[in-house]
């Protein structure tokens, strides 16, 4: 029962802030204001925790919510406020990298770390790109030689400790002394550019490019829910981790938003003929044997995602699509594109849509303008890493320009920052980027389609 004596309150208010102080977890901390919505004590000890999170990822709605609702001093229980901007005239930015300079070749036979390369050479276009901005950027290049240890070495380097940003060592084995590195130092780390993989940013001085695994399947809910009218929905995905998270947030965020999941398979090489078996069972013929109804029936279904890029699959998925000849949508991933083997012209018969967070237009004045300078320097057209090379720093170089230093630690949350080539970056609270684009083919023709 409530102790009621107002000479037992002081002491019980100092019992709740003594316990709830031990409390760090916010989430725990936010289940007892759900049982005691009235409780000041809790709702002082949950601000005092989000109050120690870095500012970016602060959730400043609750905090302003905890403060006013309970009358609590902002100054007390805040002790990291919004940083301010450090501009300097020349931003240092660390490559850490397999260059394997030792083993390297004047020859121009492609090399085996040619994607590191590639990378490097898109990466310093982009400087001198940048340099006639009046934004400066100072490349620390360092080769790693793919070894655990001297990824080590390098991070011991005093030197170091004055990058802005670190990018690489793109592979996992030595990712883990340069995160260490970047969460003591508080330096920026990129692990690598391409990746999709969430480990890669596990505290707030790390994020990725490119959008994670799972908000690539809660974006492609959120693209089925917006643009797809029939709410009926397969999903199929491969026996991989990443397929498996890409598929259960595609899952989750569908039934949210009022997707049905009809039905949903893990595809190894022994059941895939159950694809097509689902697809295409024909229950009616006409007279030359041509299925006219599918155990599956016709105009049933809206939309098939598929959270893999093995072919086995997805082309199982769309042959069987483009066999019904009904109206189902198939979600893909812009991986397929390097598929030889499926023409483009069945992708648009079969109404393919793809997350495609790396599409550029290549007819656009800064793509042809990127390019012209790429030929004229290296004599061949960009490749796809040198193209990420080159957006991921001229990224860097306008956030630098507008946040400083610590622009991870300013970037507004949910507020898009325009892309150079691409189509640009949003940040979210996972440190990943929100920013998908889907494109479909049309006339032969390349055409996106975003979120609203």
């Amino acid at each position: 029962s409530a102790i009621t004596d107002p000479n037992l309150q002081k002491g019980l208010t100092d019992l709740k802030r003594f316990y709830l102080d031990k409390v760090t977890d916010s989430e725990t901390l936010k289940m007892v204001l759900e049982d005691y919505p009235e409780e000041r004590e809790a709702g002082r000890a949950l601000l005092k925790v989000l109050g120690k999170q870095p500012h970016h990822l602060q959730e400043s709605a609750m905090m302003e919510l905890l403060i006013n609702k309970f009358n609590l001093p902002r100054e007390k229980l805040v002790t990291v406020e919004t940083p301010k901007p450090i501009f300097k005239d020349t931003y240092r930015v660390a490559l850490i990298m397999p260059f394997l300079a030792a083993t390297l070749d004047p020859s121009p036979v492609v090399k085996r770390n040619q994607f590191v390369l590639d990378i490097y050479d898109g990466v310093k276009l982009a400087t001198d790109s940048l340099r006639k901005q009046g934004i400066n950027l100072e490349i620390l290049a360092y080769d790693n030689e793919r070894s655990p240890d001297l990824t080590k070495k390098i991070c011991s380097q005093e030197e170091l400790k004055t990058a802005d940003v670190i990018i690489g060592p793109l592979f996992p084995e030595e990712a883990k002394p340069v995160l260490e590195f970047s969460q003591t130092n508080q330096v920026n780390a990129l692990i690598n550019p391409a990746s999709n993989t969430i480990e890669f940013a596990p505290h707030p001085y790390s994020f990725l490019f490119q959008p994670s695994h799972e908000t690539l399947g809660v974006r492609s809910a959120e693209w089925v829910a917006q643009h797809v009218r029939r709410k009926n929905c397969l999903v199929y995905y491969g026996e991989t981790v990443k397929d498996s998270v890409v598929a259960f947030a595609f899952i989750k965020k569908a039934i949210e938003l009022g997707v049905k999941v009809v039905y949903a398979e893990e595809v190894r090489k022994e059941n895939s003929a159950s694809i097509l078996t689902n697809l295409v069972s024909a229950t009616e013929h006409d007279e030359w044997k041509n299925p006219l109804q599918f155990k599956l029936r016709k105009d049933s279904l809206g939309s098939i995602f598929v959270a893999s890029d093995n072919e086995l699959i997805y082309s199982k998925v769309v042959n069987g699509v483009e066999t019904r000849g009904d109206s189902i949508t198939v979600i893909g991933q812009e991986s397929w594109l390097t598929d030889t083997s499926i023409d483009y012209s069945k992708f648009e018969r079969t109404r393919v849509n793809l997350a495609a967070p790396n599409y550029r237009v290549v007819n656009s004045p800064a793509y042809v303008e990127f390019r012209k300078k790429f030929i004229q320097k290296h004599g061949l057209l960009p490749g796809e890493y040198a193209t990420l090379g080159y957006e991921v720093t001229m990224m860097l170089g306008q956030f630098f320009s507008k946040y400083g230093a610590h622009f991870l630690e300013l970037m507004p949350p949910g507020e898009i920052q325009p892309g150079h080539l691409g189509t640009g970056y949003l940040p979210l609270p996972a440190r990943d980027n929100g920013l998908i684009p889907f494109i479909s083919f049309k006339k032969g023709a390349i055409v996106t389609s975003g979120l609203e």
